[in-house]
């Protein structure tokens, strides 16, 4: 999960600061700090998992792994070749994030860091061995739900920061809630055929009986929920200016969010019916 966190926190508010501040000001130095954690979580999070599946794969406990053991699962694993991918290109966002001052380049490169590993993710799940269309639509899958979820982490670091004012509260979310129909549609249309591939060409015992079907039960009904808090942000709380009532909303959402990037790591493990 802090791998999935992580990607999500370095990509989307690289994305959202792009997306509605053309000219990067010292204002967002904060936001750059966000950046910066995103790394550090991310660093941690595939760390843990290097030790965890090599633990696994050598049948031994974590304290007695030595470091041949680490990197046999690196270099002899297709698993762990993307690993060392990703690693590679965590440092380099750390270096980004730590070297660069608050300038478009600076975020357009951790952006591309950002989406280089979301997009990473989808090389170590189900769809990396069903050929190009599922993998395809896994990692648009995993863009658009890093650009969204990343989003609402900078949305509740701007609501609390006192550079930002009402009339830029709004802006955003207006001009955020036409991409954010986009990153929808892609969601809903990966997600299909995701579910296609995954679910309705496996087995025909009980769909309702897989465990990887309730994840994903319970994963769409929380994206429901986000989507129509998102709505009740745009539409209702937004035009009204209460901040007080948004940033709660925002809140949830993002609590939301947080618990299916969680079922995300637990799907990506889990055997499909």
């Amino acid at each position: 999960m802090l791998q999935y966190m992580g990607a999500a926190g370095l990509f989307g508010p690289s994305f959202f600061i792009l997306f509605n501040f053309p000219k990067p000001s010292l204002g967002l130095t904060g936001l750059k700090r966000l950046l910066c954690l995103s790394c550090v979580v991310l660093l941690i999070g595939t760390i843990l998992s290097i030790i965890t599946q090599a633990s696994t794969l050598n049948d031994l406990p974590i304290a007695q792994l030595s470091a041949l053991d680490i990197e046999s699962v690196l270099t002899e694993t297709h698993w762990g070749k993307i690993l060392e991918i990703r690693l590679a290109l965590e440092i380099l966002a750390i270096i980004a994030c730590l070297a660069l001052r608050d300038s478009k380049s600076a975020y357009i490169s951790l952006g591309i860091f950002g989406g280089a590993i979301q997009t990473s993710f989808a090389y170590t799940g189900h769809g990396s061995a069903d050929g190009f269309i599922h993998l395809g639509g896994d990692i648009i899958h995993l863009i658009a739900s890093g650009a969204w979820i990343g989003s609402l982490y900078a949305f509740c670091w701007l609501l609390n920061s006192r550079h930002m004012d009402r009339p830029t509260v709004y802006r955003c979310l207006s001009r955020f809630s036409g991409v954010g129909s986009v990153l929808v549609a892609a969601l809903i249309l990966t997600g299909g055929t995701n579910g296609y591939f995954l679910v309705f060409q496996g087995s025909a015992a009980p769909l309702l009986q897989s465990p990887y079907v309730q994840l994903l039960l319970i994963k769409l009904i929380l994206f429901l929920g986000m989507l129509g808090a998102a709505c009740l942000n745009r539409f209702v709380l937004a035009p009204s200016l209460s901040l007080s009532a948004l940033r709660y909303s925002l809140y949830g959402e993002t609590s939301a969010g947080l618990i299916v990037l969680a079922l995300i790591s637990i799907i990506g493990i889990t055997e499909p019916p």
